[in-house]
């Protein structure tokens, strides 16, 4: 119904065409006018766009914490790339942990993981995670109005809920979102700004780090973590402890304002963070990576 030929368009074009449609007519301008608009950084220290509420009892996240703080993202025009990137490992539990400006990846060991009569492999993961740290924190791209950028981004999702995910306006819906986000990296796209993508990236790390946390401090016995990925993680934890997850779960929710979802499975057949076989049930199996078979 918006009227828009995306027949021939990738995924990321349809977004840049819906999300602009709707800027225009909110900001009263032309697409070729929204098209010129992005905002170009030189210097961004890290330490000024982390979140206020991020805090950590644990020593390693604290150490964490201050390593992001050192940090200051630089851009050399003349070569067009950053001139350091944001990365560095760290040892945690039973992981290792790689953050990286494209989001938190740990992983421990290759192999299979089930569930049994006493202990259980629980999935957690942040709903509409990178949409949902914008428009909960008032980030937005600085060229464009925070209050009419983050009312229509909310807006899709909130209209994604209306329809089932078998329904293609849900994937719509979905791609808008996510390909949103991916559009905050691309100089020539409109809503290039490279403060709002690394606020986004980085508060979504450190906050994926404190669920974590919070999870080892109400478990009873310690959680085995199978892995964490850019916005959820996977643990095998005492079948008793679940609901003690479930504890850790609602004081993260009230923290930081994002719905998080739980899903119990049977079992994970795992070689590393993005190759995986996840058995949710018999009739729900999770295929992703080399593993995809659809």
């Amino acid at each position: 119904h918006e009227n828009i030929n995306l027949l021939n368009d990738s995924e990321i074009g349809m977004s840049k065409k819906i999300f602009g449609k709707y800027l225009c007519k909110e900001m009263s301008i032309s697409f070729k006018e929204l098209k010129l608009m992005r905002t170009n950084r030189n210097k961004i220290p890290i330490k000024d766009i982390i979140f206020d509420y991020i805090k950590f009892e644990d020593e390693v996240n604290i150490k964490t914490l201050n390593k992001f703080k050192e940090f200051v993202w630089e851009y050399d025009s003349d070569v067009e790339k950053a001139l350091e990137n944001i990365s560095f490992s760290v040892n945690y539990k039973n992981v290792i942990r790689e953050y990286a400006e494209g989001g938190l990846h740990s992983f421990g060991k290759a192999g299979i993981y089930e569930s049994n009569d006493d202990y259980v492999l629980v999935d957690v993961d942040f709903a509409s995670y990178y949409p949902h740290l914008s428009f909960r924190n008032k980030l937005h791209p600085k060229h464009i109005p925070e209050n009419i950028f983050n009312k229509i981004y909310e807006g899709f999702y909130t209209d994604r809920k209306l329809y089932n995910k078998k329904d293609p306006r849900n994937y719509v819906l979905k791609i808008i979102l996510n390909g949103s986000y991916g559009l905050s990296k691309d100089k020539y796209a409109y809503l290039y700004d490279p403060k709002w993508q690394l606020a986004i990236c980085i508060n979504g790390q450190l906050i994926l780090t404190l669920l974590t946390e919070k999870i080892f401090k109400y478990c009873t016995e310690e959680p085995t973590i199978i892995f964490e990925n850019t916005d959820g993680a996977m643990f095998r934890i005492k079948r008793s402890d679940y609901n003690n997850i479930i504890k850790a779960c609602k004081e993260t929710e009230e923290i930081v304002d994002i719905p998080l979802e739980t899903q119990l499975c049977e079992k994970i057949i795992i070689r590393d963070v993005n190759n995986y076989i996840n058995v949710i049930d018999k009739n729900n199996i999770k295929f992703k990576g080399c593993f995809e078979i659809d």
